[in-house]
């Protein structure tokens, strides 16, 4: 198969993505209320869920956006070779295979954090903030920022080596291996995100006696 044929493919599969997700948040926008359904009724209050529906409004139209930008983005980064030239900068620092797919691999999220970054900061300092759900003040965003790196660095890098280096040595069946050490590797870090990654980020209170204990 010709480069020409995983391209439009890649491009294809890029857009079908994008449509379904469009015409998802379309049926989502189209059947909000802020009428409380009768059967919340005397189980919530009406303001507060006519609130919740503008949240939800609102931070759907602001992921079209977000999502609109990011396709466009995506889209032109491959048409104009950009892959192509981060392998190459990564090819350039003269290592073996897995050092530098791990630099290829960490460039490319740096690239994309830094493009997502304007947007993170408007839906936390602007948005969740108008609904009274951020506190969140820069210099923590800058410390969260940080901690997800550190983190990748910590913990993605060892597995994106693990991967890698089952894909050179198993050619044939490499696939299988690394599904199966990927679903392994999820499992573990259900167990390990509460009680390590998560407090990292967020501050957990023991939940007080009473009937919801």
């Amino acid at each position: 198969m010709s480069a020409n044929f995983y391209l439009y493919t890649i491009i294809v599969l890029l857009l079908g993505e994008y449509a379904f997700s469009l015409f998802t948040e379309y049926l989502n926008i189209k059947n909000l209320s802020s009428l409380l359904p009768d059967e919340f009724k005397g189980f919530y209050n009406g303001l507060k869920y006519q609130k919740s529906q503008e949240y939800l409004r609102e931070n759907t139209k602001f992921e079209f956006i977000s999502s609109s930008f990011m396709l466009a983005f995506t889209i032109t980064f491959i048409l104009l070779g950009g892959f192509n030239y981060m392998d190459m900068f990564s090819r350039n620092f003269g290592y073996g295979e897995i050092i530098t797919g791990i630099i290829f691999s960490l460039t490319l999220k740096f690239l994309m954090d830094i493009i997502d970054l304007p947007f993170d900061i408007y839906d936390t300092f602007i948005i969740e903030k108008k609904y009274g759900f951020n506190k969140m003040k820069p210099a923590t965003f800058i410390i969260d920022f940080l901690k997800d790196w550190l983190l990748t660095i910590l913990i993605g890098a060892p597995i994106l080596t693990a991967i890698f280096y089952i894909f050179i040595s198993l050619d044939k069946n490499a696939w299988l291996y690394v599904w199966l050490f990927i679903a392994l590797v999820q499992i573990l870090l259900a167990f390990l995100s509460p009680i390590i990654i998560l407090p990292l980020f967020n501050k957990f209170t023991p939940l007080k006696q009473g009937e919801l204990k």
